[in-house]
């Protein structure tokens, strides 16, 4: 880190503002740009309109079941909010969303091509398609240009295909199936360059579910609020609608599959006991006819009355018994996916609520599953519910398996008393009785059945709608025409675009731009001054008497340079060494005019060297010079002599030159030369002041050693040309005495850049009369400035 270098960690305000107001006409523009883009997608965009719909979920249960904490959500209002937000899943899904793409049959949608823009025509045209798809599973989104006239269809891939003509309900084969055009009307009028996008379920599915919502409905928890977005209100409604009567048939279907399971097993149980019975009265036929029994069953019955009413018992317990077997069986071989049927014969009402909530939990499982894995936790969560519930049933089936039995067992030991009394009875009536006790329980059981299924069928046909609708749908707005917003965006993004644009390149920028970045980097050593942009046609200008910016820069720097050198009545001149890190940061430009500035003090003359013998510049600004002999001509030809090679300057005879001369081989050896010594110190004994123009520091170390015989090196650097980080290079080597007593003039700042030397100083002098004005007109000045 060098010595002299400090940093200046205070913030100024001031400049950062400056440093952003300066480009005011820049947030201008961008603000005007932005608010006129806004403008422009006002007057194109398509309104679109909100429509919505508001919907009552309702609660067809009784009662709870008693192991209701087995779920972690609860709610009011009888519904919890876990049942409500599957509901909301049920009704965004896309199975439901195919369904109404089915019923609507919306696989088509068309569009009207403006200069601009494409409007959706929905129910307006005498036509209609039927789409066959060829795969389910596969999906397609395929663009036509149709034309039609009451005779024909026209159908075109792109503007650049051939136009073939199909027939009214003539099917068009593609690769994903065939479709059909209908006619709606009788009589259709001609119709050009419609667009028409043909898509599978599925496609449209998903492009309704990005523009449909469903959510539950400000605090009611229950109230289920539909909306969609769509420039098309009819068509809107009608998809809510239909999502509607598609979710209620949905939740029914749901609802009947616990009544559809028991019907089936119903029916499978009544053709069984109907084959049994069969079988039974077939016996009893068979017997009587065998053993010629006429009545018998009057005369027990006469005998054995206290018998009948034990046996009807018995007879009833049997059939439950009977029944919960096939039952139990039934429920442990059911899967966790399926519904279990309910017991139609048991009054069991725990039983009916375990099996009741196991499923209405299957059916809430199903439903997710659409959407996860196995894996999910709360489809795990799920599963350990329905096992937990599968056991209760279980448990509850045997409990009452096991009081049907002890029932059973105390009328047994009753009948067995009175049978005891009645041993007389022939074998062949006791034989007949116990077929007709066995066709009794048949008979009953079948009965039974039959009274179920008419019930179940009856609740199976009479079962009640899910959603009852609040609010019908209606549409508001459009709500996409209020545009203040955007405008407000604008204004904000015109003028926030700029600043992050400055900021940006302000932290990026690691070049030297004003004297306060030059400070910066160099520390305590002296800056010189500044020197002004010139337009590309004055870059070679050479300082005049007047009053022009240029000339009173380069008074600045001769009056800080005079202090540097010190006393004028030295009696040698003061030799100033001029050179820069790299190429092109002006300091041939910077010799010349500081030579010419010197010279215009009273009684001083002034001789400049072009010691940048490897990359002469100094020959610019003389006309008829590329022949002249110069520095290096002198340097390795004793013979030469000072008068040989000095010249007088054209811009000013009190200004005299010496050239670069020819490119030598050994430029280094050649500055080496202790002839280079000899002619500066016989140059400080003829002028006042000797200025060399080297070579860059950079690049050679010729400059070095030019250092070691002269009074003050002063070093070029440009504005927004010289990096920051190249200083350290002067620097470096002014700690390691290799430059001698450095200075610094920032050369080619802009009017933007400059300090308050420039801005107030110079314009006070050509506001109060030094030069003629001229009047700018009002062009020339926004040409300026965006110049700038």
């Amino acid at each position: 880190m060098i010595e002299n270098k400090k940093t200046d960690n205070n913030i100024d305000i001031k400049e950062i503002i400056t440093l952003y107001l300066r480009y005011w006409y820049v947030y201008i523009i961008c603000v005007i740009i932005a608010i006129i883009a806004v403008r422009l997608y006002s007057r194109y965009i398509i309104p679109e309109y909100n429509t919505y719909a508001t919907i009552l979920i309702k609660d067809n249960k009784q009662n709870y079941s008693p192991i209701e904490n087995l779920s972690n959500f609860s709610g009011v209002n009888g519904l919890r909010y876990e049942e409500v937000d599957n509901e909301l899943l049920v009704l965004r899904s896309k199975r439901l969303l195919k369904k109404v793409v089915e019923n609507l049959n919306l696989y088509s949608t068309f569009h009207v091509e403006g200069n601009i823009l494409s409007t959706e025509i929905y129910n307006n045209l005498p036509i209609e398609i039927k789409v066959n798809e060829k795969d389910s599973t596969s999906t397609f989104s395929e663009d036509f240009i149709l034309s039609f006239d009451n005779n024909n269809i026209y159908l075109q891939k792109n503007e650049e295909d051939e136009i073939k003509t199909y027939s009214y309900n003539q099917p068009i084969d593609f690769y994903f199936g065939n479709i059909q055009f209908l006619k709606k009307s009788s009589e259709i009028k001609k119709e050009n360059n419609i667009i028409v996008n043909i898509a599978d379920s599925y496609t449209v599915a998903n492009r309704l579910k990005s523009n449909l919502s469903a959510n539950r409905y400000e605090d009611y928890s229950s109230a289920i609020i539909i909306s969609m977005k769509s420039p098309q209100k009819e068509k809107a409604k009608d998809i809510i609608n239909d999502l509607i009567v598609v979710f209620n048939n949905d939740a029914i279907a749901d609802k009947n599959l616990e009544n559809k399971k028991t019907l089936e097993f119903i029916n499978e149980r009544i053709k069984i006991i109907n084959n049994e019975l069969g079988g039974v009265e077939e016996n009893l036929s068979s017997y009587k006819q065998d053993n010629k029994v006429i009545d018998p069953l009057s005369t027990a019955e006469e005998s054995i009355g206290e018998i009948k009413s034990l046996s009807k018992e018995i007879l009833d317990l049997s059939t439950k018994e009977e029944f919960t077997s096939i039952y139990k069986n039934q429920i442990k071989n059911a899967s966790i996916d399926e519904v279990l049927p309910s017991n139609p014969l048991s009054q069991n009402s725990e039983l009916a609520q375990y099996v009741s909530e196991y499923n209405k939990i299957v059916i809430e499982r199903n439903i997710q599953k659409q959407n996860a894995t196995d894996l999910n936790p709360i489809i795990q969560n799920k599963a350990e519910v329905l096992k937990q519930l599968k056991g209760a049933i279980i448990n509850s089936i045997e409990k009452e398996n096991n009081l049907l039995q002890r029932q059973k067992s105390l009328i047994n030991n009753k009948l067995q008393k009175y049978q005891t009394r009645f041993g007389q009875i022939p074998e062949q009536e006791r034989i007949l009785r116990s077929i007709n006790r066995q066709q009794s329980i048949k008979e009953n059981l079948y009965l039974l059945l039959l009274q179920k299924r008419e019930e179940t069928a009856i609740s199976l046909a009479t079962s009640a709608e899910k959603a009852k609708i609040i609010d019908a749908p209606e549409s508001i707005g459009p709500t996409n025409t209020d545009f203040t917003p955007y405008y407000l965006g604008a204004t904000l993004l015109g003028l926030l675009l700029p600043i992050g644009i400055i900021y940006l390149s302000t932290l990026l920028n690691t070049k030297i731009e004003t004297r306060k970045d030059l400070s910066k980097v160099i520390g305590d050593y002296p800056i010189l001054g500044e020197l002004p942009s010139l337009k590309k046609d004055d870059i070679n200008n050479v300082v005049d008497k007047d009053l022009s910016i240029l000339s009173e820069a380069f008074r600045i720097i001769r009056t800080n340079l005079q202090f540097m050198l010190g006393a004028e009545n030295s009696e040698q001149g003061k030799a100033i060494l001029v050179t820069s890190t790299i190429k092109g940061e002006g300091k041939t430009f910077v010799s010349i005019n500081l030579g010419h500035i010197l010279s215009q003090l009273e009684d001083k003359k002034t001789i400049i060297i072009g010691a940048d013998i490897r990359n002469p510049q100094l020959q610019r600004y003389f006309s008829n010079s590329k022949r002249r002999i110069g520095l290096t001509e002198y340097l390795y030809d004793t013979t030469v002599e000072l008068d040989d090679i000095i010249i007088t300057s054209n811009f000013d005879n009190r200004t005299s030159m010496i050239l670069s001369g020819a490119i030598p081989p050994n430029p280094t050896e050649l500055i080496m030369n202790k002839r280079l010594g000899t002619l500066i110190d016989l140059l400080k004994t003829i002028y006042d002041y000797i200025i060399i123009d080297s070579a860059p520091l950079l690049l050679v170390s010729d400059t070095y050693y030019i250092s070691g015989l002269v009074d003050l090196s002063v070093i070029v650097a440009r504005s927004r040309f010289t990096e920051k980080q190249l200083l350290e290079f002067p620097l470096k080597a002014t700690k390691d005495n290799k430059l001698k007593h450095p200075a610094f003039i920032l050369n080619d700042v802009s009017s933007k850049s400059s300090g308050y030397g420039y801005k107030y100083g110079y314009n006070y002098g050509y506001g109060y009369g030094y030069h003629n004005k001229t009047k700018v007109s009002i062009l020339s000045k926004l040409k300026s400035i965006f110049n700038k």
